[in-house]
Order: C-alpha cells, then structure tokens, then sequence
C-alpha cells in the first residue's frame, strides 16, 4: 500500500527542534512548509515573524486553500537572558513580556483558527 505524502506545516522550522523535525518528515517523503523568520533549509518556505499580526496572516494567505495533514507549532522563545546568570525577571521589560506571549500563546491559537477549513480539507488532520 503505498501512502500518500502529507502536507505538514512546522512553524519554528529554520532551527533546532523544529528543523529536525521538518527534516524528519522531508526524508519520509512529506511536503514540508517551513515557516520561520530566518530561512529554512527544508520544504517550501514562508518567511513570517509570528510575533506579529501580519506575520500570522501571510502564512494563513500563502497556505490559502491547501489542505493540511498536519500543523505542528515548534516555535518558542523565552527573555533574551533566559538561562543565563544575568537574568532578572523584574528587569524584563513589557515589549520582551508581549513579544514572548504573542509567539508562544497567541500566535498558535490564531493559526490554528486561521487554518482550520486547510485542516478540515484533509482526510485525517
């Protein structure tokens, strides 16, 4: 039985987990689309900064009525000291706090509403 190839979207894909993963599922024959603000090595790529509106839009309006098997969400980030001995929670400063919860709460959340008919198109999302 031969399986079809799936078309997985993987934000955070240009580094790290996110790229081992979309390499991953490239070497098992599955159309890759990488969506990160650097460039990615794997699959189709969509250049898109997700801590913002208009990030999360262009990736909905270049998936545009595609299906999708899968949505996977590998991208995160954390304060820039995160880590490190000189981190200092009471110094973080209100525009590091929103740009963390933007990419890490509200981004995945409209995503997924963004892209849920692309999810519904597919046989078994």
């Amino acid at each position: 039985m031969i399986e079809k190839k799936r078309n997985i979207v993987i934000v955070g894909a240009s580094r790290g987990i996110g790229l081992a993963v979309a390499e991953f599922y490239a070497a098992k024959g599955d159309c890759i689309i990488s969506v990160s603000r650097t460039r990615s090595s794997v699959g189709q790529w969509i250049e898109a900064d997700i801590s913002t509106l208009e990030g999360i839009r262009k990736v909905i309006d270049e998936i545009s009525d595609k299906a999708i098997d899968a949505l996977l969400y590998m991208g995160g980030i954390w304060e820039s000291s995160a880590f490190t001995e000189e981190y200092d929670f009471e110094k973080t400063s209100f525009t590091e706090t929103q740009s963390i919860i933007n990419v890490n709460q509200l981004a995945p959340i409209e995503l997924v509403k963004g892209l849920l008919a692309n999810l519904r198109r597919a046989k078994n999302p």
